[in-house]
């Protein structure tokens, strides 16, 4: 018998959950780059962005509220297409996941360098703070949903 997802999170812990990735790396990253690349041009391409990630956030929740089961793009992309389309979603969903991930932890490790006013590595403290906090989301989803919870508020 296949394993089964289960779902750890609920409707507060995701929202929290979506806010966190885009305070971390949309805001405190995206922003700064993209107004220094374009400038002014940079408050149209949010409202597009925005308007995209509405339609994408009710197209998955309509996916999520018919088809009540975890795995989410992977599920969906099994399901109604193809193992294989759903296989590739679901690694173009972690691989996205990641990609934003680590834009938060060096974007993390330059603050901490400004701040302290020294010459941190960024790399390898962008790498310590994945590595502590993907240990901490091992330790349980639900104790790693209520840290970002927790800098979520705090920010």
């Amino acid at each position: 018998m296949a394993a089964t997802l289960k779902r750890e999170t609920g409707l507060v812990g995701a929202v929290l959950l979506g806010l966190g990735s885009m305070l971390g790396s949309g805001v405190f990253v995206s922003i700064g780059l993209a107004e220094d690349m374009v400038g002014w041009g940079v408050l149209p391409a949010i409202l597009l962005a925005a308007v995209v990630a509405g339609c994408n956030a009710l197209s998955s929740a309509q996916l999520a509220a018919s088809h009540a089961k975890a795995g989410g793009t992977y599920e969906y992309g099994y399901v109604f297409l193809s193992p294989a389309a759903g296989f590739t979603a679901g690694t173009m969903f972690l691989l996205a996941k990641s990609a934003s991930a680590a834009t938060a932890a060096l974007a993390f490790a330059a603050y901490l360098d400004a701040l302290i006013e020294t010459d941190l590595p960024l790399v390898p403290v962008a790498l310590t703070l994945v590595a502590a906090l993907t240990v901490m989301i091992q330790a349980g989803l639900r104790r790693a949903n209520w840290l970002n919870a927790v800098i979520v508020l705090l920010v």
